[in-house]
Parts: C-alpha cells; sequence; structure tokens
C-alpha cells in the first residue's frame, strides 16, 4: 500500500493486466495488510493507494481529506482510497471528505478492475459533488462488490460495473450515473483467489440496490432516471424529498438533515417525516440476494463463511421482521440524533 503516480502494467507480451493476463502473484503472497486509525491529509494524488498488492487487505477508521487539493494531478489515480484488484478487501469506517465546489478529478473511495468479494461499509463520504470527482466509483468490476451502511453526502456515485449491492445506505443530495461498458474487457477470478477465471465486457448485470435510503430535491425522479434503460432491480428503498430552496418563516434552510464533524467525530441530524417507512424490509442476507455471476459466488467474508448484513452503522443487530431501512435500526419518525466516531478501538 502506498502513494504513488504511477502503476507499471506489464504488456502484452508478458501476459498483460490490460488483456486479462494472469500475472496477479498467488493470493498468499501478497496483501494481508491493516491500514488502521490513520490521518492523511492535503496529500497530492492519492491517500491510500493498492494495485494488487491489496488483497485480503483491512482499511479502516481513517481520516482523509484535501486529496489533490491544488488540482495539480490528473490522471487515473487521484482519490482518498484508490484500489485496483480489490480482492477479498475490506474498506470500513473511514471518513473522506472531499473539497466543496472544487472539481478536481479526485474521488473519495474508487474501486478499478478486479473488485472480487470487496465490501465497501460504515465509511462517511461528502463533498464530492462533480461527474469525475465521485465520493463513490466502481470501475468494470465483476462483484460481489457489497456497499453496505454507508453515508455518502452532496457527492456524485458512479457505478460502471456488474455484481454491485448496495444495501441500507443514507445517500444525501447526490447525483448518480450507471453507465454499462460492454467493450470494455477485464478479468474476473476464481473465488478468494488471485487466478484468472476468464474476462468479459460489463453491463450492469446483477446490479441490486435494497432498503437504502435516498434525500435529495426531486430525488426519485432523478435515480429513476439514473438506472432508466439498465437491468438493475431496486426495491424496499425509501425516497424522501429535501427541496433546498424552501426555507422556513425564520429564513433557515428547511433541510431535512444537517451534520458537523471535526474529522474523528461525524455528529448527524435527520427529520423523518411520518409514514416514511410503510413496508416490510427483508433481512439481507448472502442466499437472499443469491449467486452473482461470472464471480459464481454469494456474498461472503473472505474465509469464505456467508456474509449477511446483520448489524447497522453502530453494531446495533438487524432484527428480522423488524428490519428499518438506512444504516440505523433505531430511526424514528420525527427527530434523530447519531454521533460516530471514526477511529476504531
Amino acid at each position: 500500500m502506498g502513494v504513488t503516480d504511477e502503476v507499471y502494467f506489464p504488456t502484452k507480451e508478458e501476459g498483460g493486466l490490460l488483456e486479462g493476463g494472469s500475472n496477479i502473484p498467488p493470493y498468499n503472497s501478497i496483501g494481508h495488510h491493516i491500514i488502521r486509525n490513520n490521518t492523511i491529509s492535503r496529500c497530492g494524488q492519492t491517500g491510500i493507494y493498492g494495485c494488487y498488492g491489496a488483497v485480503a487487505s483491512l482499511i479502516e477508521g481513517n481520516t482523509i481529506f484535501g486529496t489533490n487539493y491544488r488540482n495539480e494531478w490528473f490522471g487515473s489515480n487521484q482519490a482518498g482510497i484508490k484500489i485496483l484488484f480489490p480482492i477479498d478487501v475490506i474498506i470500513r469506517n473511514n471518513r473522506i471528505i472531499g473539497k466543496p465546489g472544487l472539481k478536481n478529478g479526485a474521488k473519495g473511495i474508487w474501486l478499478d478492475w478486479g473488485s472480487q468479494n470487496t465490501r465497501v461499509t460504515g465509511n462517511i463520504i461528502s463533498d464530492f459533488n462533480f461527474p469525475g470527482t465521485d465520493g463513490l466509483k466502481l470501475e468494470v468490476n465483476f462483484g460481489p462488490v457489497i456497499v453496505d451502511n454507508n453515508i455518502i453526502i452532496r457527492s456524485h456515485v458512479m457505478e460502471e460495473g456488474n455484481g454491485s449491492v448496495f444495501v441500507h445506505n443514507l445517500f444525501c443530495d447526490n447525483s448518480y450515473h450507471f453507465r454499462k461498458s460492454p467493450d470494455r474487457v477485464v478479468p474476473y477470478y476464481k473465488s478468494h483467489s488471485t487466478t484468472r477465471a476468464g474476462k468479459a465486457g460489463t453491463s450492469l448485470n446483477y446490479v441490486r440496490l435494497f432498503n437504502n435510503i435516498f434525500i435529495g430535491n426531486n430525488v426519485k425522479d432523478v435515480f429513476k432516471k439514473a438506472i432508466a434503460g439498465t437491468e438493475i432491480i431496486e426495491q424496499n428503498n425509501v425516497f424522501m424529498n429535501n427541496n433546498l430552496s424552501e426555507r422556513t418563516n425564520k429564513g433557515k434552510s428547511n433541510s431535512i438533515y444537517s451534520f458537523q464533524d471535526d474529522h474523528n467525530k461525524f455528529c448527524l441530524s435527520i427529520n423523518i417525516r411520518k409514514f416514511s417507512f410503510h413496508k416490510e424490509y427483508h433481512l439481507i442476507s448472502s442466499d437472499f440476494i443469491g449467486e452473482i455471476p461470472f464471480a459464481n459466488m454469494k456474498m461472503e467474508n473472505p474465509d469464505g463463511s456467508p456474509l449477511n448484513i446483520s448489524h447497522d452503522i453502530r453494531k446495533r443487530k438487524i432484527k428480522a421482521g423488524n428490519v428499518v431501512p438506512g444504516p440505523f435500526q433505531n430511526l424514528v419518525n420525527g427527530k434523530n440524533n447519531f454521533t460516530l466516531k471514526v477511529k476504531q478501538e
């Protein structure tokens, strides 16, 4: 892991990665890192970077802000966290902050090529709010990529792969782009392995969204337009309109959420309007999602055991028969206040 401005991709004659070659080193000979509780700021191109050396790694509790703050880097690597081939990688409970109003191409979390059995959970991402300056970018992957219990605010969300599962997230005032790329032929792998199983293009196959909360101006129309013309399945998501042009009679914003943070502590206030939740929501389990094509595997932990989304962002248990959408299982009608710590014990 580290920060770099260039990565060497072997040529076609060398069995190169760009041609789907099988030149990733053996699974147990690389990766298996723990990157925890760091503060990374004003870091130039990338905060945390890995190209296949991140296999089976855990990245958690880091605070990353000010990436490419001088807008001097260009190309394919500027991000708070950028990982290629993140097989069996967990990215958990990180706070990643963009620079509001700066269109600098920096992403929050960017997973590119070979994301297989990758989990993005409990992260708080804000202010990557231009296309190309994405809070979350998933690029030409086959999955499963499990995106659960995250909070993404004022950011662009970009999906360009297969096999992504978005569940129990809170999306606030974001934009969305779902793109098919059938001509970008990339490799996929045997489960829990760096052994190539084949290669293909990506066309948003088996992308699923369940039990998420979307807040924004005309948010349901915005989201439905973004997934139009795809086979993406979205069910049991909650859409809450947040017209920022409306003001109270005291001149204050009428937004239904607000947040404050000092990089180590994040405080969120959210006002749930009555009857926002009116369905029975699914308990998200490995069996419920089912087998992801190409990878031919279900959602799993790195050790191969089933991955069930059993707890929320605050480690509160998700109870069958009483599942609440979004990342907080104790969300109620009316005003809710939550405090989250970034650093992990």
